[in-house]
C-alpha cells in the first residue's frame, strides 16, 4: 500500500565467481520515497555483501559491494526496504549488472501478482456518472473502479 515499507528480495546466481570489491548495481527500482543515500541489506550469505548498500532513489538504483569474493553458480540472496511512493504504480522491472563483466544489464524475473517489486495499488478505471442532472428528479450515481491489484486473498 502507499508510504507502507516493503521488503524486496532479489535472488541472483553468477556464471563466474566475482572478486572481492566488484559492484553489483540494481535499476529500475523507481517511485520509492526512500530517501537516503544509503539503505541496510540483509545478506543470506552472511559477509559476502557490504550490509550497507549505495541508494540512488532519483534513479532507483542500489549498488552492493563484494566485500569477499563469491563463489560460481552460488544463490545469493539480499533483502532492502523501501518505502512505497503515495501513489499507486505498476510494477518494476528491475535489472542486474556487474563492473566485473563488460555486458548490458540483466532483467530479473519479476515475483507474479501482488508480489510483484514495488507494486502499489491504485485504482486504473475510475469513473462516477448520475442518470440525470434534473433538480427534483430521481437520480442513480454509478460508481465503477477496477484495481492494478489483486483484491482478497491470493
Amino acid at each position: 500500500s502507499a508510504t507502507a515499507v516493503n521488503t524486496l528480495t532479489f535472488s541472483f546466481r553468477t556464471s563466474l565467481p566475482l572478486p572481492e570489491g566488484v559492484l553489483i548495481t540494481l535499476t529500475g527500482l523507481t517511485g520509492s520515497q526512500t530517501n537516503a543515500s544509503s539503505v541496510a541489506v540483509s545478506v543470506e550469505e552472511g559477509g559476502t555483501f557490504n550490509a550497507t548498500a549505495v541508494w540512488d532513489v532519483a534513479a532507483g538504483q542500489l549498488i552492493l559491494e563484494a566485500v569477499n569474493g563469491t563463489e560460481a553458480d552460488t544463490r545469493y540472496t539480499i533483502s532492502l526496504d523501501l518505502v512505497n511512493p503515495i501513489l499507486g504504480q505498476a510494477a518494476r522491472v528491475v535489472l542486474i549488472e556487474s563492473d566485473f563483466f563488460r555486458l548490458l544489464p540483466i532483467g530479473m524475473e519479476n515475483a507474479a501478482g501482488n508480489a510483484a517489486p514495488l507494486l502499489v495499488a491504485s485504482f486504473d478505471t475510475r469513473f462516477l456518472y448520475q442518470t440525470t442532472p434534473a433538480t427534483g428528479a430521481l437520480n442513480t450515481l454509478y460508481l465503477t473502479l477496477l484495481s492494478n491489484v489483486r483484491i482478497g486473498s491470493e
